[in-house]
């Protein structure tokens, strides 16, 4: 029986986190919306993610539930006209970014690559270059 409840609560715990990963990927997420995250925005995200880890190290439930909810609480205060703006905003410009790179992509235009990237503020080469690498948000 102990068995079986642990094995929920990782499978919940996995199925939260992944939610919460990919809805902060669309630019939505408890600490932001938008890539211009504070250094004080970046140090809360990365204190709460330790407290998680030590409470689920320390197989301490109440913690663990309760930083859950905090973040929770902080995702649900985030639902508003406002920022649901900002989201379709911010897809509407990545669409557009998107269709401008495969364009210049297919037409062989290079520069035309490198002059998009400079615009969008990318550095680094490949699949998997770093937007604003100081900030750690990564393309996607």
């Amino acid at each position: 029986m102990k068995q079986k409840q642990v094995l929920g609560m990782i499978a919940f715990s996995l199925v939260l986190v992944l939610t919460l990963n990919s809805v902060s990927a669309f630019g939505f997420g408890p600490f932001h919306f938008g890539d211009d995250l504070t250094d004080e925005e970046i140090q809360e995200m990365q204190e709460h993610k330790e407290a998680v880890r030590q409470a689920i190290d320390s197989n301490d439930y109440d913690s663990w539930k309760s930083l859950m909810q905090e973040r929770i609480n902080k995702l649900l205060d985030g639902l508003t006209q406002e920022n649901f703006e900002k989201v379709v905003e911010r897809h509407n410009k990545r669409v557009e970014f998107r269709e401008a790179m495969d364009a210049a992509r297919e037409t062989g235009d290079y520069s035309e690559v490198r002059s998009l990237k400079e615009e969008m503020g990318f550095k680094g080469k490949g699949f998997k270059m770093q937007k604003n690498p100081d900030k750690g948000s990564c393309l996607e």
